[in-house]
């Protein structure tokens, strides 16, 4: 059987797992955004300076 202190501490790291995961999530998809945002930019100021 698994002791209290034990899934104590899997709680806890999986918690703390779980947070750094949806930072990480959240940090990519917002960049993500910007990039597409700065490309689509970049493609529009290719075109107008033909």
């Amino acid at each position: 059987m698994i002791s209290d202190v034990t899934l104590s501490a899997l709680a806890n790291w999986l918690g703390s797992l779980t947070m750094v995961l949806i930072v990480l999530y959240h940090a990519l998809s917002v960049n993500a955004k910007r990039n597409q945002e700065n490309a689509a930019r970049l493609a529009n100021n290719a075109q107008a300076s033909r």
